[in-house]
């Protein structure tokens, strides 16, 4: 603004960024008015000095010119930076990220917009390193990688000046290892009494997402995929699989955020034992074999020992060999721990006895004696008595 020239033969003022080349209308030519003040576009950060002339309508200009200096300064980079992750990523209770926000510290000009970029390059461009274009003091990123990942921020004023480059950082952490890991026999696998395997349970440790799932395999790899080795991928912390072979078992548990980031490897065991072998064998014969009374034959009385899994049957054979098969070497399949088994004839003959639980593992074998004796077969006195011979015994 300037005082107004009170000439009769007044035309209109010129401004220009330099004294000189007056009346030429050239790139130094910023304005021509008849008024005493002007309003210029929005200018770029600096000292920047203005030079005004009077012209007469006959073409004359004024003697001097008039000047004025200003200077405009840029924004001050944005400040109190501050980086979290969120659960509710844009109110979407489903999804996951990191909130940036800042406060915004504008100079001569209001804020027009703020840039978020992954490097300290290409601001004011389209580039690949740019991630928002924000109009208030805040910003959300699905970036949900475990790691530590760094933002660079500049505000822009509405004429179009950029601040210094403010930076925040922030790691994400993925799962915890998962703890108080336990694996341990099952006779009621999925809720079934007749259903039999091993529960593995554990206890899940998130850190900034939530745990979604975890899997359990059989080697410790090919997380993630649908692999021969996946034994089960769960929303809780425990899982039950139909294992029962006698052998040793090892479990690998990881756990997955809802952002896909995955936990370290947690690992459990198990041996899987089949019973022990039948002990406290009695042999004795008996005249009531099942309970009937004209029966005959030898009782056995044993005692079971199941390991991991109840007991389920007693095989009992004259050779120690075909386990699990009906062969002629079979002489009966119990439950409980007695049977009666219809030997009469007299004579010593070795049996042998094993267990099955009820996953089908089998128990050592024992072996026990069966002897029975037929009634003496010589008589005891022998006289004659008349014409005849008399034995008695």
């Amino acid at each position: 603004t300037w005082n107004p020239i009170p000439d009769l033969d007044f035309d209109h003022f010129e401004i220009r960024s330099n004294n000189t080349n007056w009346g030429v209308d050239d790139s130094d030519q910023i304005s021509k008015t008849v008024d005493s003040q002007a309003l210029l576009d929005p200018i770029t950060a600096g000292s920047r000095t203005f030079y005004v002339k009077a012209w007469d309508t006959t073409g004359n200009e004024s003697d001097n010119s008039a000047s004025t200096t200003i200077t405009v300064s840029a924004p001050n980079a944005p400040s109190a930076l501050s980086a979290s992750t969120v659960n509710r990523l844009d109110g979407n209770a489903n999804s996951y990220g990191i909130a940036l926000d800042w406060i915004d510290n504008p100079k001569d000009f209001p804020i027009g917009h703020v840039e978020v970029r992954n490097a300290d390059t290409g601001w004011g461009s389209s580039d690949s390193a740019l991630l928002d274009v924000v109009s208030g003091n805040r910003s959300d990123f699905s970036v949900v990688t475990a790691g530590t990942h760094t933002f660079y921020l500049r505000a822009f004023d509405v004429a179009g000046n950029q601040s210094s480059t403010a930076t925040e950082s922030i790691t994400i952490q993925g799962p915890g290892k998962p703890i108080n890991t336990s694996v341990s026999t099952v006779n009621t696998l999925d809720n079934s009494s007749s259903s039999y395997g091993v529960k593995v349970s554990w206890e899940n440790v998130s850190n900034d997402f939530p745990v979604g799932f975890s899997e359990v395999r059989s080697t410790d790899q090919d997380w993630g995929a649908d692999s021969s080795n996946l034994l089960g991928r769960v929303s809780g912390n425990s899982a039950s699989f139909p294992v029962t072979s006698d052998k040793s078992y090892s479990f690998f548990i990881r756990t997955f955020d809802v952002a896909g980031n995955q936990s370290p490897t947690a690992t459990e065991s198990i041996s899987i034992n089949g019973p022990n072998a039948p002990t406290n064998i009695v042999v004795d014969t008996t005249n009531r074999v099942d309970g009937n009374a004209k029966s005959y034959g030898v009782s056995l009385n044993w005692q079971n020992n199941p390991t991991n899994f109840p007991v389920d049957s007693v095989e009992i054979r004259t050779s120690d060999s075909e386990w699990g098969k009906d062969t002629n070497s079979l002489v009966g399949v119990e439950k409980g721990n007695r049977a009666g088994l219809p030997i009469v004839s007299a004579g010593t003959r070795t049996l042998y006895m094993r267990s099955f639980d009820v996953a089908g593992n089998d128990s050592p074998t024992s072996s026990f004696t069966v002897s029975i004796s037929g009634p003496p077969a010589t008589p005891t006195n022998g006289r004659f008595d008349g014409p005849e011979f008399v034995l008695s015994w």
